[in-house]
């Protein structure tokens, strides 16, 4: 029953929503609006994180709260988040129950190879993967969650909710 999946960077958020229409990535949806990169590839989207500079909306929680009460409440979509603490508490605020879907501890090579992959700066990468300690302990701490998936090595989301 869960349709709203929090994962970390990394995981395939972007690759899952391209390959199966059922999943709407509304990380990308938000960078989109935020930044007016409505007409930008999805690789110009990733190549971009940690470096977007000045916001050109500065209403994209609201934005993204009304596209996801939206696909939420009249369509069968399957929404996938970024951790954004702001999205998460607005998931929480509307009861909306979540899987949380992160790495184990033991991918961090993986999971640089991965973002350098898919064109990701290396401030960016540094600022995902220094910290990786104390993320993946929030995240195997973190109550709200109605459910949480833990990726091995080697495992993307898609190998986790294609089949659903």
């Amino acid at each position: 029953d869960i349709r709203v999946f929090v994962c970390v960077p990394g995981v395939g958020k972007t690759y899952l929503a391209k390959q199966d229409s059922r999943f709407i990535d509304l990380d990308e949806m938000k960078a989109r609006y935020k930044y007016g990169e409505e007409n930008v590839s999805s690789l110009e989207i990733e190549k971009a994180k940690g470096n977007r500079g000045k916001a050109l909306r500065d209403d994209s929680t609201e934005y993204i709260e009304k596209q996801m009460l939206y696909y939420y409440n009249e369509t069968d979509k399957m929404l996938l988040f970024a951790p954004n603490h702001k999205m998460v508490d607005l998931i929480c605020k509307h009861n909306i129950p979540y899987c949380l879907v992160y790495h184990n501890i033991d991918c961090v090579d993986e999971l640089r190879e991965r973002m350098i992959k898919r064109g990701n700066t290396e401030n960016f990468i540094n600022s995902m993967l220094d910290p990786i300690e104390r993320f993946y302990k929030e995240n195997s701490e973190d109550t709200r969650p109605a459910c949480k998936i833990e990726l091995q090595k080697g495992e993307y989301l898609s190998d986790k909710l294609m089949n659903l």
